[in-house]
């Protein structure tokens, strides 16, 4: 049997030699690894999922603010500044914003430009996506509660 010395050694020794033989290797096998992963993951679906949710369970800061960061370019410092300013209260409706659940309260931003534009709840926000964020479409809804005797 070979002694466990002798590869650290070598592995040690040829460390950059190796470096270059997997990047290589990689590279010209990039197809084939991306089919085989893809596979991979479609045939352990139920495994990578219960490993995703473990994760955002034990990461809860982190994923949250990755998820700020990414889709709306904010820092949970700017977020936090957002709900300063506005009081802890809807931008739309003025409501007190319940920050019990990620589902109670949304960022509301101009889906075009990704430009944020509040912290609105829920309610609001479905509002705004039922009516596709078009002001024509919430001016004809405003003139059709008018029109129907809303006091």
């Amino acid at each position: 049997m070979i002694d466990k010395d002798y590869h650290k050694i070598w592995y040690q020794a040829h460390k950059n030699e190796r470096k270059i033989y997997y990047r290589n290797w990689y590279q010209a096998h990039k197809e084939q690894r991306r089919e085989y992963v893809k596979n991979y993951r479609l045939k352990n679906r139920e495994k990578f999922r219960e490993y995703y949710r473990m994760y955002i369970r034990n990461h809860k800061e982190y994923v949250k603010n990755e998820v700020l960061k990414v889709r709306y370019g904010l820092t949970i410092e700017d977020f936090n500044n957002l709900l300063k300013k506005q009081d802890y209260k809807c931008a739309i409706c003025g409501e007190p914003l319940d920050l019990s659940s990620r589902f109670k309260v949304h960022i509301e931003h101009n889906h075009k430009t990704g430009k944020v534009r509040g912290i609105v709840c829920n309610k609001c926000n479905q509002g705004l996506g039922g009516f596709r964020d078009n002001i024509e479409y919430l001016q004809k809804a405003i003139e059709y509660l008018k029109r129907n005797d809303y006091e």
